[in-house]
C-alpha cells in the first residue's frame, strides 16, 4: 500500500537554516538530529555558482539563536581531495555524528567516512571493511552494549559489522553475523534508531523499468539479536504525482524517488519525525503515528 508522505507534511526546520537554503536551486535529503538546545541539520544542495552539489551541515542553538554553517565540500577537499555525498547525521548517546561516502568512481574504491561532531569541531575517520564493493553507499552505525556496530545491509542478508579496532584517522569493522532471509532486495535509507534490541530505520526498494530506476521508502524493523527483519505494511512516496519525476535529474537514470534521509522517534508518543528528499530535486519532513508504518 501507497503511504502519501505529502498527506502528512508538518514542519519543524528552523526558519534561519529555511532562510539560509534559499540560496540554493536544488536542496535535497535532508537529516536531522537534537541534543540539549542544538539541532543538527544535514542537507544536500546544489549551487549555481560553483557548478556543484554541497554536502551542508546546519547547527542551530535554540538557546541564543546562533547558527554555524559547515560546507563539508571544503572540508573534504582541503583534507582528502575528495568530494562528499549523502551525508546522514545520528546520536549515539550524547554523542552527535555524521556518516558520508564519496560517492561513485568508475575505476578506484570510494571510501565511507564516520565522523563526530563536537561543539563545532568535527573528527573524521574513513572506515574500513575486507570484501567490500567498489562503491559503498549507506551504512547504518548503531551501539550495543558500549560497543560500536554497523548494519551493512537489510535484505535479502542482513548483515552486521562490530568495531575491530581504530586510530586517529580510521576505524576497522569486521563482519559480526549474516542472516539471509526472503524479503526483496531493500537498501539503507536512514540511520538506525535502536529501542531496546529492535532497530528502527526506513530503508528504500527499488524498481527497474528499462535500465531506469523508481526508489519508494520502506519502513523497517530489525531484531540485532537475531537480524530477523521485519518489513512495515506500506511504501512511502511523497505523492502520486512525485513518482512521473522530474523534467531536470542530475541522475539522467532516475525516473523517480522518495528518499527518506532523516528520522527521529518518540517512543514515548509513539511519534515519528521524518525528513526526505523528492526526486534529487526538493524536499519535506512530516510527522506520523509509529503504528502507521512499523
Amino acid at each position: 500500500m501507497l503511504y502519501y508522505c505529502k498527506n502528512h507534511q508538518k514542519g519543524f526546520v528552523p526558519d534561519i537554516i529555511k532562510k539560509d537554503l534559499e540560496q540554493y536551486k536544488f536542496v535535497f535529503n535532508p537529516s536531522f538530529v537534537s541534543l540539549n538546545t542544538r539541532q543538527y541539520w544535514a542537507f544536500r544542495c546544489y549551487s549555481e555558482l560553483r557548478k556543484e552539489i554541497l554536502a551542508i551541515i546546519y547547527i542551530y542553538d535554540e538557546s541564543n539563536s546562533s547558527l554555524l554553517i559547515h560546507d563539508l565540500n571544503s572540508i573534504f577537499k582541503e583534507k582528502y581531495n575528495l568530494k562528499p555525498a549523502d551525508p546522514k547525521l545520528f546520536r549515539i548517546e550524547d554523542k552527535v555524528y555524521c556518516t558520508l561516502n564519496t560517492g561513485y568512481s568508475a575505476n578506484i574504491e570510494n571510501s565511507v567516512f564516520l565522523m563526530q561532531i563536537s561543539e563545532d569541531k568535527f573528527n573524521i575517520r574513513r572506515c574500513i571493511i575486507e570484501k567490500r564493493s567498489m562503491v559503498e553507499k549507506n551504512w547504518a552505525f548503531f551501539e550495543q552494549d558500549g560497543v560500536l556496530k554497523m548494519l551493512y545491509s537489510i535484505s535479502p542478508i542482513c548483515k552486521t559489522y562490530v568495531l575491530s579496532s581504530e586510530s586517529e584517522s580510521e576505524v576497522f569493522f569486521k563482519e559480526e553475523k549474516a542472516v539471509r532471509n526472503d524479503l526483496n532486495p531493500i537498501t539503507i535509507g536512514t540511520q538506525p534508531v535502536l529501542n531496546g534490541n529492535t532497530i528502527y530505520l526506513v530503508g528504500h526498494r527499488k524498481y527497474s523499468f528499462l535500465k531506469k530506476r523508481l526508489y519508494l521508502g520502506v519502513p523497517v524493523k530489525i531484531d540485532i539479536k537475531t537480524l530477523s527483519v521485519k518489513k512495515g505494511p506500506v511504501f512511502l512516496v511523497h505523492s502520486l504525482f512525485s513518482m512521473l519525476g522530474n523534467r531536470f535529474k542530475f541522475n539522467k537514470n532516475l525516473i523517480s524517488c522518495t528518499y527518506v534521509s532523516g528520522l527521529q522517534l518518540d517512543f514515548a508518543a509513539q511519534q515519528a519525525k521524518i525528513a526526505y528528499g523528492i526526486n534529487d530535486v526538493s524536499w519535506q519532513t512530516m510527522q506520523v503515528n509509529l503504528d502507521d508504518l512499523w
